[in-house]
């Protein structure tokens, strides 16, 4: 994810350097590796008429992402719901990013105007715990680019399990 005002210059964007100074600076959050991915999409509205078809709602660009999680990465996943986090960089199998180019030349992440995170599922005899989250984009169209480096090896949000080594009723030492 990526806060309203974080971009990158052209000359910048490619450098996987300069995506790691954002992280620090807090300017992208990388998510943890999705584990499926479906369409989100909402279809235009159209009306037939006898002479002429009219849109009466344009559609919707969306995606509905799954991840694994524990429940420490759902919790910090609720802390970004109505954050200064409105954007998304998208980052695909093959390393290249979704995303969108102001009429400045700046590369920011995809404009989200729904960022829904659904309840985290337990696990089951068949599968593990679980959330989906729902996003919905501005604009159906965006750019697609490559970088230098390989962005789905950013980390950001991730899995941390703490095992305890001693247990006493007034501390916990892990």
């Amino acid at each position: 994810m990526a806060t309203e005002n974080q971009f990158f210059k052209p000359e910048d964007f490619k450098n996987i350097l300069k995506w790691k100074d954002q992280i620090k600076l807090k300017g992208i959050v990388p998510f943890p590796n999705i584990e499926g991915l479906e369409s989100n999409n909402t279809e235009a509205q159209i009306k037939e008429g006898r002479y002429s078809s009219n849109e009466l709602k344009k559609a919707v660009g969306g995606a509905k992402y799954r991840f694994d999680i524990s429940n420490t990465t759902y919790e910090s996943f609720l802390s970004y719901k109505n954050s200064n986090y409105t954007r998304i960089y998208e980052i695909t199998d093959l390393d290249e990013v979704l995303c969108d180019i102001d009429d400045k030349g700046n590369i920011r992440g995809r404009k989200m105007t729904s960022f829904l995170i659904g309840n985290r599922n337990q696990a089951t005899d068949s599968d593990v715990p679980f959330v989906d989250v729902l996003i919905k984009y501005e604009n159906s169209t965006h750019s697609i680019l490559t970088t230098e480096g390989e962005p789905s090896d950013l980390e950001g949000i991730y899995d941390v399990e703490l095992e305890p080594l001693e247990v006493t009723t007034s501390n916990i030492k892990i």
